[in-house]
């Protein structure tokens, strides 16, 4: 199942210049990347040449200073890793924001 989802919505408050590319997923290793999606280097050591080979729209790394050459934008994100669960759950509408949690306790009595 795939979003279409503005990369502007996913990185709000967090980045202040974004390009105006909507996205249809997030990807994480860059052979698995479909045209389309965002590849999210988490760590910034992944391969940005086969991603972009792969169609990311977008390559989403780690804020850190270096430059990297491709032929898509590139968005540097401060603090990304720590951000990443936050990204996918934006991506995906928060979800766990929509389930209803029930609990039940008791203490079993023996006869």
């Amino acid at each position: 199942m795939s979003r279409d989802v503005s990369l502007s919505v996913l990185l709000e408050d967090w980045v202040t210049s974004v390009p105006p590319l909507r996205v249809n997923g997030l990807c994480t290793t860059a052979a698995d990347v479909v045209p389309g999606n965002a590849w999210v280097d988490v760590n910034g050591d992944g391969n940005a040449r086969l991603a972009t080979e792969r169609g990311a729209s977008v390559l989403v790394r780690p804020d850190d200073g270096k430059s990297i050459s491709t032929p898509v934008p590139v968005v540097g994100v401060g603090r990304l890793a720590e951000r990443f669960s936050e990204l996918v759950a934006r991506f995906w509408r928060h979800p766990a924001e929509q389930l209803d949690l029930v609990a039940v306790a008791g203490i079993a009595v023996g006869s």
